[in-house]
C-alpha cells in the first residue's frame, strides 16, 4: 500500500502540546488484516454517535506490545457521509474557527467523507498505540437511509526509540541513508505522558531547529 513504511525506516511523533517528539526506527513490519467494519443504517439527515470500532464483536485496534504501532488509513462508504474522529477517546482531533464537531448536528467542520477517502482506496491516516483509543461519529446528509462502512488497510510496526543526539539530528534534518524515508506524525491531541510506552525518552524538539 502507498505510503506504508519499511523496515529501517524513520517515525518522528511531534507533540505540540509539549514541544516534545519521540524519534523511532522500524524494526519489523506486519501487514493489518482485519476485514471492514460495518457501522450500520444511518437514516437521512441523521447520524451514529461516537463510538469504536468493532469487527466481529471485537476491537480491531486493541495493541498489547508497547513498542508496536498501527498505522492504518480509512477509507469511507458511501462516498457522501461525513466521518468525525474522537481521538483519543472523548477528545476532538479536527477543531475548525474553534467549531465543536458534534455528529448529532453534522457539523459542517472537522469530518472527511468517502469521497475524500474513498472506501476502496483509503487516503485518511491515523496511529494507533497501546492504552490510546479512538471513535467515530458519523452523519447522513443525504435524503435516503445508507448503510456505513469503513475499509481499514495498514501495517503494525515494531520501533525502537532513538536515544543518539547526533542520529536524532540527522533524521530531524532529514539527513539519512537515501534508501531510508523519514515520516512526520504530528499528534496535536496526545501528550508526551500518553506515549511513555516508547519509553521516557521524548525529546525536546526546539533544540533541534
Amino acid at each position: 500500500m502507498e505510503g506504508l513504511l519499511n523496515v529501517g525506516d524513520y517515525l518522528v511523533f511531534v507533540l505540540p502540546q509539549d514541544a516534545k517528539a519521540y524519534v523511532t526506527q522500524v524494526k519489523a513490519k506486519y501487514y493489518y488484516k482485519y476485514g471492514p467494519w460495518n457501522v450500520g443504517l444511518v437514516n437521512p439527515q441523521s447520524y451514529i454517535n461516537y463510538t469504536q470500532p468493532k469487527i466481529n464483536d471485537k476491537d480491531p485496534f486493541e495493541i498489547e506490545t508497547p513498542t508496536r504501532v498501527l498505522h492504518v488509513k480509512y477509507g469511507i462508504y458511501p462516498s457522501k457521509v461525513r466521518a468525525y474522529l474522537r481521538y483519543p477517546r472523548g477528545t476532538v482531533l479536527w477543531v475548525l474557527e474553534k467549531v465543536t464537531p458534534e455528529v448529532a448536528e453534522g457539523t459542517p467542520a472537522g469530518y472527511v467523507t468517502g469521497e475524500q477517502t474513498p472506501y476502496d482506496n483509503p487516503r485518511q491516516e491515523l496511529f494507533v498505540f497501546k492504552n490510546i483509543e479512538f471513535e467515530m461519529g458519523f452523519y447522513n446528509p443525504t435524503s435516503e437511509p445508507v448503510n456505513v462502512k469503513v475499509n481499514f488497510i495498514g501495517a503494525y510496526y515494531d520501533v525502537r526509540t532513538i536515544t543518539d543526539d547526533s542520529t536524532i539530528r540527522n533524521v530531524l534534518q532529514e539527513k539519512v541513508n537515501e534508501k531510508r524515508k523519514v515520516k512526520f506524525v504530528v499528534l496535536p491531541t496526545i501528550k508526551a505522558e500518553q506515549l511513555e510506552v516508547l519509553g521516557k525518552t521524548a525529546i525536546n524538539y526546539v533544540d533541534y531547529l
